[in-house]
């Protein structure tokens, strides 16, 4: 035990001779920082961020859907809406309400990359890709609906057969608890290899060849989805909205975009009515979409029978211009052949 006592006393003594040495030795001592490794290889768009990147697609937030805007072509590259039964079936204050949306910019998106009034002209009209009729219950969403980043140009004869797309999807609310629907324009070209689209005159704003919507309804946990390709021009009363169900892979080719993650599909089983068109005041009697579309197209038939009527009448003036040419260059042989 006491030589225990001894050697722990000694080490202790050692320990703080050379501890009070290495202090002394301290005071002459400096300290050296090292450099930090270089970046060889900094990420070039760090150093411009603080300052903007291009940006061509914007992402808009309203109060009850969502825009992708497409700055280059000035027109939504999708619209993004949520329906249900209950919304559509509340009146609110929008009921009976007039809006004059003719002059309506969103602030968030440059006024240079927004269409102008003067780019709809002729049988193109200003179609708002989400249709205020999905909105009785909020004056603000309709509101929304009419800002220039949710328009895109459409031909006016289409009118009447998207009016009743409009309808049908309304009418999903019926058969599913929540209807999204993804609408947007389509730039299709046909077998040449060039593509072919029509421009506006001022300052060429792109007219889609197609329009699209995805349908997405959800009742009790399951999925169902359709989809409906669409083209910009007139379209004969005799077809049905099902003659136009395409799969989503033909709108995911021709728009450019996938819908969901690899790997991941929904059963393309939405509910399908043949007879909708045809049966539409039946399906949805009180929409009233019903009579505008019915006006819409009775306008249509009465300027197609005005050109017919204008085509005879002008074949009624060649036929008897021809034939009073003929009398009276008749009637000149006859009198060149007296005078002989």
């Amino acid at each position: 035990m006491t030589y225990l006592r001894i050697l722990c006393t000694t080490t202790a003594g050692i320990g703080y001779f050379y501890g009070s040495t290495i202090n002394k030795l301290r005071k002459h001592t400096f300290k050296v920082k090292a450099a930090q490794h270089p970046d060889v290889n900094p990420h070039i768009g760090s150093r411009f961020t603080k300052y903007g990147l291009p940006q061509r697609d914007v992402i808009l937030r309203y109060k009850r859907f969502e825009t992708s805007f497409d700055n280059r072509n000035r027109m939504p590259n999708w619209i993004l809406e949520h329906l249900t039964y209950k919304n559509l079936h509340t009146r609110g204050t929008s009921l009976g309400c007039k809006i004059d949306i003719s002059t309506r910019l969103d602030p968030r998106v440059d006024k240079d990359f927004q269409p102008d009034l003067i780019d709809f002209e002729h049988n193109i009209c200003r179609l708002p890709l989400n249709d205020f009729a999905n909105y009785p219950d909020s004056l603000r969403s309709i509101y929304d609906c009419h800002y220039r980043t949710n328009s895109a140009p459409q031909n006016c004869r289409l009118h009447p057969v998207w009016n009743d797309l409009e309808s049908y999807c309304r009418y999903l609310t019926c058969e599913y608890t929540d209807v999204y629907i993804y609408t947007g324009p389509v730039f299709q070209s046909t077998n040449q290899p060039q593509m072919y689209y029509q421009v506006s005159s001022v300052n060429h704003l792109a007219y889609p060849t197609h329009y699209y919507k995805i349908i997405i309804g959800r009742k009790d946990d399951v999925f169902h989805l359709g989809c409906y390709l669409l083209p910009n021009r007139a379209i004969d009363l005799i077809y049905e909205l099902s003659d136009f169900r395409v799969p989503l892979s033909v709108i995911e080719e021709k728009g450019g975009f996938k819908l969901f993650k690899d790997g991941f599909t929904l059963p393309e089983t939405l509910v399908n009515i043949n007879d909708f068109r045809r049966r539409k005041q039946v399906y949805m009697p009180g929409d009233y979409r019903n009579d505008l579309a019915l006006q819409e197209g009775n306008d249509v038939q009465d300027e197609e029978d005005d050109v017919e009527e204008d085509d005879v009448e002008e074949d009624d003036v060649d036929e008897d211009d021809v034939e009073e040419d003929d009398v009276e260059q008749n009637g000149h042989v006859q009198n060149g052949g007296e005078n002989i």
